[in-house]
């Protein structure tokens, strides 16, 4: 079976907000397995470095502050987009 590698960047510890991802790992034969998706998550050393690794390619995702986000967007037009989820 032919499987996408994702990383998942956490910006700091795991916590009840990452609990989606935890939960879809850990599965047998779960959600990122029907999807073909080989999962893995980094972890993280603040939102600054988070954006670093998802800007390079070393994450395809992850979890940042916004304002870490629009401060790096201004400075150095960093390829990495927001998504709010409510």
């Amino acid at each position: 079976m032919y499987y996408k590698i994702l990383t998942v960047q956490l910006d700091w510890l795991p916590g009840g907000d990452k609990v989606p991802v935890y939960v879809g790992i850990q599965l047998q034969q779960g959600f990122f397995d029907e999807l073909d998706l080989d999962v893995s998550i980094a972890s993280g050393r603040g939102s600054t470095d988070a954006l670093t690794k998802m800007a390079t390619g070393q994450a395809g995702i992850g979890s940042s502050d916004i304002g870490a986000l629009m401060a790096a967007r201004a400075q150095d037009n960093v390829p990495v987009v927001a998504v709010l989820n409510y």
